[in-house]
Parts: structure tokens; C-alpha cells; sequence
């Protein structure tokens, strides 16, 4: 019998055609996939080491890793793929992102007595692109570790987009917008906190959220994510 994806051929994130050759819960064709590879063993130009073992600028209270360095300047799968995530829900049953992630964190061994937190995205973001993509991350590498969910933090306000914001002020942004679920926050005491984002890019946000769980009784924060652009703002 033949599958269904040869009388049905779905498109390819990376560059738009459509092919019968994405695996299951895949998102590439076989050419963007080596694309893929090809950008998660690109060299950090500062540090010298591959994407995964980058950890430029990042807070050094919270060990981080991430699959690819990103630029949304420079074209690339990997620009794509996060730009999709941020804008549109991924195809249904996509596991790539997620499985990629789970693949790095138990490379790390983080895997013992952790529990996933994601970082919250602001509602009218979550409305405007029908996702909140870290949630969504968070729940695959679930499903690909058996670790638990734990809902921790909350946007509390709107707040200015970070993106926007020079290194100073993204800081000060992110202090304003999260704050501990008082529903959730017990299930991180005592537990390795996986704090799970699309993209970091000062690390602000994270460090925020580490700290709340770190307050909360985390025995420890480690942050994972798709994305790290090497870009800051540093406008006063």
C-alpha cells in the first residue's frame, strides 16, 4: 500500500515545496534537512565552539544550550522554522522541534529529577498567532522524555516588545512582566527547573523567570532553546 503522503504531499518548511519525502512529524525535505544539520554545527565567531555548546553573554547562574544560532537577517531553515513558530501553528503532528530539544537535553543529562517550565507568551501574541510556542516545545519533549509540565509562571501585564529594547531596558521590561503561578509554582520545589523558550536573545526574560523559580524552591534552573541570536540591542 502506498503511503498516504505520495497521493498527498505536504510542504516543506524550509523552502516552501511541496514533497512526498518529509518523514513523519518531520518538517524538512531531505536537502533542507542537511541544511539543518549543516546550521546546528555552525561556530559561535566569538566563543569558537559549535551552536550547542555556545554560551556567549548567558547569565552564569543558569546553564543553556540551543540548537542553532539565528539572525532573522540572514535567510536560512532554521530562520524559517522559527519564524513560523512564532507567527503560525506548526503542520498537526509535528514532533521535530520538540525531538531535536528533547535530543540536546539528555545529551546534557539534565534529565534527572527535572520538571519543563515554559516561558509565557503575552495573550494578545498567543491570540494573534493561534500559539504559544514554547507550551507547545514544552509538551513535546514531554511526550519525548516523560518529564512533567509544570505551568510555573505567568504574564502579568502587556508590557513593550523586547525585541525593541536595548540590553537595559529588555532587563527591566522582563522583571515587570512574570511573576510565579500561585496555582503551579509548588511543582518546581526541590526539582531541576528546564526552563523551555522558541528563542533567547539577552537572555533577560530567562534570567527573570530563573530567578522566580530559583525563589520558588528550584534546586536548580537550566534554560533550553531553538534559537540564540548574537544580536543585542545595547541603545541607552
Amino acid at each position: 500500500m502506498r503511503p498516504l503522503s505520495l497521493f498527498y504531499p505536504t510542504r516543506c518548511v524550509g523552502c516552501g515545496e511541496k514533497t512526498a519525502e518529509i518523514a513523519p512529524g518531520g518538517l524538512f525535505c531531505p536537502v533542507c534537512l542537511e541544511k539543518w544539520r549543516a546550521q546546528k554545527k555552525e561556530i559561535c565567531p566569538e566563543c569558537g565552539k559549535r551552536q550547542s555548546e555556545c554560551r556567549c553573554r548567558f547569565d552564569p547562574r543558569f546553564p543553556y544550550a540551543h540548537l542553532i544560532g539565528y539572525d532573522p537577517a540572514v535567510p536560512g531553515v532554521g530562520t524559517t522554522l522559527l519564524f513560523r513558530m512564532k507567527n503560525k501553528p506548526l503542520p498537526r503532528g509535528t514532533v521535530f522541534p520538540a525531538n531535536e530539544l528533547a535530543k540536546l537535553l539528555l545529551a546534557r543529562g539534565w534529565e534527572e529529577d527535572a520538571v519543563l517550565v515554559f516561558v509565557p507568551r503575552a495573550p494578545y501574541r498567543r491570540r494573534q498567532a493561534g500559539v504559544d510556542q514554547a507550551k507547545e516545545l514544552c509538551e513535546g519533549i514531554a511526550r519525548e522524555t516523560g518529564l512533567e509540565v509544570v505551568p510555573a509562571l505567568k504574564r502579568v501585564k502587556l508590557g513593550k516588545e523586547q525585541k525593541y529594547l536595548s540590553l537595559k531596558e529588555r532587563r527591566e521590561n522582563a522583571a515587570a512582566l512574570y511573576r510565579p503561578d500561585p496555582k503551579k509554582i509548588a511543582g518546581v520545589e526541590g526539582k531541576r527547573a528546564i526552563l523551555v523558550d522558541d528563542i533567547v536573545t539577552t537572555g533577560s526574560s530567562a534570567a527573570v523567570c530563573g530567578e522566580i523559580l530559583l525563589a520558588a524552591g528550584a534546586k536548580s534552573v537550566a534554560v533550553l532553546s531553538v534559537g540564540r541570536t548574537g544580536k543585542e540591542t545595547e541603545k541607552i
